[in-house]
C-alpha cells in the first residue's frame, strides 16, 4: 500500500497526530506501526508527537478508546428509539456501521485485534466490549422468555452482527476484484451493511421459518405486546460515561 503523504499541521496538532496514528495502526497493526511514520503522516516531529499525545502505546490506547466512545454513544442513541428485541439487534449493527463510516480505520483495527487475540487492546476497551455483549445477553434472554427468540449464545450473536457488519465495510475492494474475475456479476447488497446483516440474522434463509409453519397447526392467538420491552437492556450501558 502506498504511503500517505505528510500533511501540513493544521488546527489541533493532537487531533492530527491521532488521525495519522489511526491510519498507521489500521494498515500495520500495533506491532508494525512506527512512530516516525505517524509523525511524518501528521506533519510534525517526534518531539511534538510525544509532547501532545505520548508514546506509541498511549497513541494506540487513545485511538481505540476514541472508537469505543463513538460506538457506545451511537448505541445508546439507537437503543432509545427501539422497544422490540428485533429493533435492538438492528440498532447494535447500525452503531458499528456508523462507527465504520465515521472512522473508517476502526473496523480494520478491531478485526486485526480479533485475529491477533486482542493482546494490545486496552482494558477499558475490553470492558466496554464486554458491556455490549452483556447488553446482547439481556436482549436475548428477555426475548426468549417471551417466546420471541429461541435461546441463543450472546457471543455468537455478537460475532455475527458486529463481525458481519464490519466485514461488509472493509471488503468492498476485494469484492470489486472478484467481480472482474467471475462470470455473472455478484450483486452488492441492496440494503446498508447493518440492515443486510441484521435482517438475514433475524429472518434467516427460509421463506417461512419452521417455527412459523409449526404455529399454523396451533390455534391462532392475538399478537404479543412488546410495549415497554427491554427497559432492563437499556440500563446495561452507562448513560453519561461512554467508556
Amino acid at each position: 500500500m502506498p504511503k500517505t503523504s505528510a500533511r501540513p499541521q493544521q488546527g489541533n496538532p493532537g487531533q492530527s497526530i491521532l488521525r495519522a496514528a489511526a491510519e498507521e495502526f489500521a494498515e500495520r497493526g500495533f506491532a508494525g506501526a512506527r512512530v516516525d511514520e505517524i509523525a511524518r503522516r501528521a506533519g510534525v516531529n517526534k518531539a511534538m508527537l510525544y509532547y501532545h499525545v505520548g508514546d506509541k502505546a498511549s497513541l494506540y490506547e487513545k485511538v481505540v478508546l476514541d472508537g469505543v466512545a463513538e460506538v457506545t454513544v451511537r448505541l445508546q442513541e439507537g437503543l432509545r428509539k427501539e422497544t422490540t428485541p428485533e429493533g435492538k439487534i438492528v440498532a447494535i449493527a447500525r452503531a458499528f456501521e456508523a462507527l465504520g463510516m465515521a472512522k473508517p480505520y476502526m473496523p480494520r483495527i478491531i478485526l486485526r485485534e480479533m485475529i491477533a487475540g486482542g493482546g494490545d487492546l486496552p482494558s477499558p476497551a475490553l470492558a466496554a466490549f464486554g458491556r455490549i455483549i452483556q447488553l446482547e445477553r439481556v436482549i436475548l434472554e428477555e426475548a426468549a422468555s417471551e417466546g420471541i427468540f429461541r435461546p441463543v449464545n450472546p457471543v455468537t450473536l455478537h460475532i455475527l452482527v458486529v463481525g458481519g457488519t464490519m466485514l461488509h465495510l472493509v471488503t468492498r475492494g476485494v469484492r470489486e476484484r472478484i467481480k472482474k474475475l467471475t462470470g455473472p456479476p455478484i450483486p452488492e447488497p441492496r440494503a446498508r451493511p447493518a440492515e443486510a446483516v441484521a435482517s438475514l440474522l433475524l429472518e434467516g434463509l427460509l421463506v417461512r421459518p419452521r417455527r412459523a409453519r409449526a404455529k399454523d397447526k396451533e390455534q391462532t392467538r392475538g399478537p404479543r405486546s412488546l410495549k415497554g420491552h427491554s427497559a432492563k437492556a437499556r440500563k446495561v450501558l452507562p448513560k453519561k460515561e461512554p467508556i
